[in-house]
């Protein structure tokens, strides 16, 4: 694979039906998935424990960017964690280098802060928590 500087990857934020609007100046994304709780299914006595897999819970994406208050995106998600009638809203990750792979999901804002950092950036800190029904991988937009 080539090697490549600086940060690639992209996220794109739904806007309207199947419209997808790319989120700009991200800084850094942290990786988008799912865990599962183990059920202790072990007998009274058994020498190790049994577990079976239980339900899919979301992880929570931590997204920083270089804020932009002219950026519509930024707004945006600001805009959502503002909301009192927040609902999940699909996003899509992708990257340059696999231009037919994409991960979509659906996901509510839960955290969102912003920072003057001491290099003269002023970043925004948001976090997403991922719902259901997880990750898909679409066609991309």
């Amino acid at each position: 694979m080539t090697k490549q500087a600086g940060y690639l990857g992209f996220l794109k934020r739904n806007t309207t039906g199947s419209t997808y609007a790319t989120v700009g100046q991200i800084m850094s994304i942290g990786p988008v998935g799912s865990e599962r709780a183990l059920i202790d299914v072990s007998a009274h006595g058994d020498p190790w424990s049994d577990f079976l897999p239980g339900r899919q819970e979301g992880t929570e994406v931590e997204l920083n960017v270089a804020l932009d208050p002219a950026d519509a995106q930024h707004v945006a998600i600001k805009a959502d964690y503002d909301s009192s009638s927040q609902t999940a809203r699909s996003y899509q990750l992708q990257h340059p280098n696999y231009s037919t792979r994409c991960v979509q999901f659906p996901a509510i804002v839960i955290a969102y802060e912003e920072e003057a950092t001491d290099d003269g950036a002023y970043e925004a800190h948001v976090t997403f928590k991922v719902v259901s029904p997880g990750l898909t991988t679409p066609v991309p937009s």
